[in-house]
């Protein structure tokens, strides 16, 4: 192997894991009770600054072993396809756009409204949750999509100011 594909899948194991982490990380108090993960920015983040669609690889894969490690293996599949969505709708959105800053609003909304109705459908559908209770986790998945999706758009908007991860690619 040479140095830059080495250097490319050190990369990727780094981006998949800080979306494990920022998962893991519980800090944000959700006014509709309990806590909001730090996930979502970081799915925003990486399908917003990979140069490739391995985005969606590092996402899916980082959140949704952050669901086992948090003991809550019975989501794992379902974050695996909901956050490789995300991720892939966030990197083909932003692609095909020349207003960046703009595409990031309009890719977070689209990214988030995929989270909400995928874990409410997860819930229903395969988990075998009542409507009701299902319908529950709508308001608390909305306050973390809204928190998350303005954090990542604040911190994109700092770090492709200085092309961070631009210059490790391009090396």
């Amino acid at each position: 192997m040479n140095d830059k594909k080495t250097k490319h899948i050190v990369i990727y194991a780094m981006l998949t894991a800080f979306c494990c982490i920022a998962t893991l990380f519980r800090g944000i108090p959700s006014p509709t009770g309990g806590f909001a993960n730090l996930g979502d920015i970081a799915v925003l983040l990486i399908s917003w600054l990979l140069p490739s669609g391995f985005c969606v690889f590092c996402a899916s894969l980082g959140s949704a072993l952050a669901d086992v490690l948090l003991g809550c293996a019975y989501y794992a599949p379902g974050t695996l396809v909901i956050k490789g969505t995300m991720a892939l709708i966030a990197f083909l959105m932003m692609r095909r756009s020349k207003n960046k800053s703009v595409s990031a609003i309009v890719s977070a909304a689209a990214a988030e409204a995929v989270m909400i109705i995928g874990y409410f459908g997860y819930s229903v559908l395969l988990l075998g949750k009542a409507l009701a209770a299902a319908l529950d986790s709508v308001p608390h998945n909305a306050v973390q999509a809204l928190v998350c999706s303005v954090v990542a758009v604040i911190l994109y908007k700092v770090i492709n100011r200085y092309d961070v991860l631009k210059r490790f690619f391009d090396q």
